[in-house]
């Protein structure tokens, strides 16, 4: 009987692939600046981020912070805006 040897390293690098979640970045866009987001944050998808932004714009209106003229825009892992939240 052969003994196959599984290779683990295969395996490691994909569940690396199928465990990743894309980054996404809030910027907080006003006429004359943009507030970056270096960090971002890891979430599953478009949707979730679009969530996420929306409690951050609630977030900045209640804190007081609400321009008339500015917009949250969510960039995803590529540099590429999926959303944009005017306030």
């Amino acid at each position: 009987m052969e003994t196959r040897l599984f290779d683990l390293s295969l395996f490691v690098r994909a569940q690396t692939v199928i465990n990743h979640m894309p980054r996404y970045h809030f910027l907080v866009c006003e006429p004359d600046h943009t507030h970056d987001d270096p960090d971002g944050m890891d979430l599953p998808n478009h949707d979730v981020a679009k969530d996420h932004g929306n409690r951050i714009v609630h977030e900045l209106k209640d804190g007081g912070y609400c321009p008339g003229n500015a917009a949250l825009v969510i960039h995803d892992d590529t540099g590429q805006p999926v959303h944009s939240i005017p306030f």
